[in-house]
């Protein structure tokens, strides 16, 4: 456990501990509808472009340096903050669509002190101290401990590709206490599982097969689609409508019956859990679990296996499920017996580390079910520890531009100055020799400056397009574009994790059939060898 023991996490395993800590809810967006408007306009002027732009704007709406009409002057810089929000706004609206996805995945847990069997609900709504049912394939919504899973011993296979970049899959392993203490009888092939709560496994909803049973009955009503052929959205969507109706599978009827099982145990459970306070090492990590009534019931019915056996025999086995290491030694000392005896009887900390913690983001593979609790949510899981919140980043090429535009913009200042110079000086030269520059008199000392302020302000703004603001229109523009050819190339689309999984399996077979002929190539040769001499 940490140093500091004030810093460690407890909390008890029948509660419901609900806003008690952080939310589970993940959230990858920027911008909010109150946020976007300040904050987009704050990361657009980080772009020397866009300051330049207004800084043209402002000096062009001051009295005396007027080049052209305020709407002239407006439009450009307008257009290209428009144009670049609504590209951001799009980007982030599919921001917050992915997190409601991600929210909204279907989780199989159980809330102790509100219900008594697996419900379904959102990964949102996970909290610490759900008991959480995982099955094959599906991403890991927090971090839990594992206790029992459906491999012998407690044995789990996971992916932890999103957490290290690691394509091959990690062992985890429950504590032995837990996953006897969780043990069930295996599933008879007279079990089937209600419909109802079939339904509630799959995800299904008494509305939606009905409405399914009605559009059916009006397609039967009307005949009217009979022999025309379906596209293959719609053999898609009728394949998702007939699985609906479709009796329980042989794994259905596993996974149903372990959560049927599995819920009855951990809802008699009553303890604590103690683990180090939450932190952004994914291999470290330092718990207990504390079970009050699974090993030290009084009650006979509730007692544990070994404790029952142990009253009915007066023989203590040769080891206890209590630890994963604490074995028990057997003599014909009455004494010992009964201080071991009553050893059985105390409440025994089974301690946990980082093999039964199944962290946030991994898959579970190769594991038809695992069951844990949750120790960790939200901001709290080792992955977003791990990961920064999203930074308004700038590319290369926005960099090299900055550089480039304050290049051109020294030289638009060194043009201005050198304009407002013999401006000024013209003036005052030729005020009245030259009426026809509508120069009456000629200015005086005391304005010579003022002058020539107004004459680089007027220069300012005439010499301004030496930066073409039709570039970053332009490059707007061919963002948008790449993006959306980038998103809908099917040659850069992933491949199915199946179809991976197979070419995985057929190069291991061929692999072994190159290493298993080299062998008998080279035992062949060994046996030349030893015939000759």
């Amino acid at each position: 456990m940490g140093s500091n023991k004030a810093e460690n996490r407890v909390f008890q395993l029948n509660k419901d501990l609900s806003g008690k800590y952080c939310s589970n809810k993940v959230c990858t967006s920027k911008y909010t509808w109150w946020s976007f408007i300040p904050k987009n306009l704050f990361e657009q002027f980080r772009h020397m472009s866009n300051i330049y732009f207004l800084l043209v704007m402002i000096i062009n709406s001051l009295p005396g340096m007027e080049i052209y009409s305020m709407f002239t002057a407006i439009f450009p810089l307008a257009f290209i903050l428009i144009v670049t929000a609504i590209k951001d706004a799009y980007e982030d609206i599919r921001r917050h669509i992915t997190d409601y996805k991600t929210n909204s995945k279907p989780v199989r847990a159980i809330r102790l002190g509100k219900s008594t069997s697996f419900s379904t609900m959102k990964t949102s709504d996970v909290s610490v101290g759900d008991f959480i049912f995982m099955r094959k394939n599906q991403e890991i919504p927090c971090d839990f401990l594992l206790l029992y899973s459906s491999e012998d011993g407690g044995v789990s296979y996971v992916n932890t590709m999103n957490l290290d970049g690691e394509t091959n899959l990690k062992i985890k392993r429950s504590s032995i206490s837990t996953y006897q203490a969780l043990n069930f009888q295996k599933l008879d092939h007279s079990y089937t599982p209600t419909e109802d709560y079939l339904d509630e496994m799959r995800g299904y909803k008494k509305k939606d097969k009905e409405k399914v049973l009605k559009k059916r009955e009006k397609e039967q009503k009307n005949q009217k689609d009979e022999g025309k052929e379906k596209t293959a959205k719609e053999l898609k969507k009728q394949q998702e409508e007939d699985a609906m109706f479709a009796p329980a599978s042989w794994e259905e009827k596993i996974l149903c019956h372990a959560e049927q099982n599995l819920s009855k145990s951990l809802c008699s459970w009553a303890g604590n859990v103690e683990c180090e306070a939450p932190s952004r090492s994914l291999i470290n990590f330092a718990g207990k679990l504390t079970l009050d009534n699974v090993y030290t019931q009084s009650s006979k019915q509730q007692q544990s296996p070994l404790i029952t056996e142990v009253n009915q025999s007066k023989q203590i086995p040769d080891s206890s499920p209590l630890t994963q290491s604490q074995s028990i030694d057997t003599d014909n000392d009455e004494e010992n017996k009964k201080k071991r005896l009553k050893r059985l009887d105390t409440v025994q900390p089974i301690p946990m580390d980082d093999s039964q913690l199944l962290l946030k983001g991994c898959f579970l593979k190769n594991t038809a079910y695992a069951v844990g609790v949750c120790v960790y949510t939200g901001k709290e899981t080792k992955m977003q520890q791990n990961t920064q919140p999203p930074k308004s980043k700038m590319s290369h090429l926005e960099y090299r531009l900055n550089w480039i535009i304050g290049i051109f913009f020294l030289v638009n200042d060194v043009i201005v100055i050198l304009h407002a110079i013999l401006q000024t000086v013209l003036e005052n030269k030729s005020g009245k020799q030259h009426p026809y520059l509508f120069l009456t008199e000629a200015p005086t000392n005391s304005n010579s400056f003022v002058a020539f302020l107004i004459n680089a302000g007027g220069a300012f703004v005439l010499y301004s397009y030496i930066i073409p603001i039709s570039l970053f229109v332009s490059i707007e523009l061919a963002r948008i574009f790449q993006m959306f050819f980038l998103e809908n190339d099917i040659f850069l689309s992933e491949g199915d994790e199946d179809e991976e999984q197979k070419k995985d399996d057929e190069l291991n077979k061929s692999n072994k059939e190159l290493k298993n002929l080299k062998d008998k190539l080279e035992g062949a040769k060994n046996s030349e060898l030893v015939k000759e001499q």
